[in-house]
């Protein structure tokens, strides 16, 4: 029998998880590290819109993995606590690892897009 608070815990896990599946808010995160810095500082860092910073911002202090703090007009992000940092930095090592034992370099190109027939039989890129 499944403990209910198990369930629980995996669905937690679950959502911190997909928040983190997208590389745009590991980047973020990785920028941050454990220093604050406003929404513009990273839209230059990492040269993305600001638009699009403050749309993955908004997923990761949803999830908890972010806080933010106002001064003056500025709002400045950091990570919630300084163990994000460190499970962002650990599961790049985690990447690293996995990508030694499957012979594959870090970060592989991209899948080729799929050619197979969509849902009304033509085919997609």
């Amino acid at each position: 029998m499944i403990n209910p608070k198990d369930s629980q815990t995996a669905m937690a896990f679950a959502r911190v998880f997909g928040t983190l599946s997208d590389p745009n808010r590991l980047l973020i995160l990785k920028a941050l590290g454990d220093k604050e810095k406003s929404v513009n500082q990273l839209a230059i860092e990492l040269n993305l819109s600001q638009p699009l910073v403050s749309h993955h911002l908004a997923a990761l202090k949803a999830s908890g993995l972010v806080k933010a703090k106002k001064a003056g007009s500025f709002v400045f992000y950091s990570t919630a606590t300084k163990k994000i940092a460190n499970l962002v930095n650990s599961l790049e090592n985690t990447l690293e690892d996995i990508a030694k034992n499957m012979e594959l370099t870090p970060f592989p190109q991209p899948l080729p897009p799929f050619m197979g027939r969509g849902r009304r039989g033509r085919r997609w890129m």
